[in-house]
């Protein structure tokens, strides 16, 4: 007894006998529907305060003013916020990142928070009044 079938009996058929066997069409799969985006927090503490310093009224005669803002802001962010709040044309936005520094109060060592400033730049002859 042999373990193989021999394929004597296949040559032996007609060819009308064998069948090709039967292939099922592929289900057809529908795109599976993308679950909608998590929408992006909105923070309306973007702009803190206007930064009152002498170099910052300077930059006012020419159409730049400063502004606090949060640590976590982006300059779209604030280019966007700026054009909503006061009505004006963006035309750059610049940021700073300063540090805190390390201060002692009774021999306690503690550090000052991170600040943000950003020095937004308008289109020629707007401005904004800051009061």
């Amino acid at each position: 007894m042999s373990l193989f079938k021999s394929d004597k009996n296949k040559a032996a058929k007609p060819a009308a006998e064998i069948k090709a066997p039967a292939v099922k069409p592929a289900a057809v799969k529908a795109p599976e529907a993308k679950a909608p985006a998590a929408p992006r927090r909105v923070n309306y503490a973007i702009l803190q305060r206007p930064w009152i310093s002498e170099k910052a009224l300077i930059g006012g005669a020419r159409s730049q003013f400063v502004f606090a803002v949060a640590p976590e802001a982006t300059k779209p962010a604030i280019r966007q916020e700026v054009e909503r709040r006061y009505g004006v044309h963006v035309q750059a936005v610049n940021v700073v990142r300063m540090t805190g520094k390390q201060k002692h109060f009774r021999g306690i060592l503690s550090h000052k928070m991170v600040q943000k400033k950003a020095i937004v730049t308008l289109k020629a002859g707007e401005k904004i009044d800051i009061q």
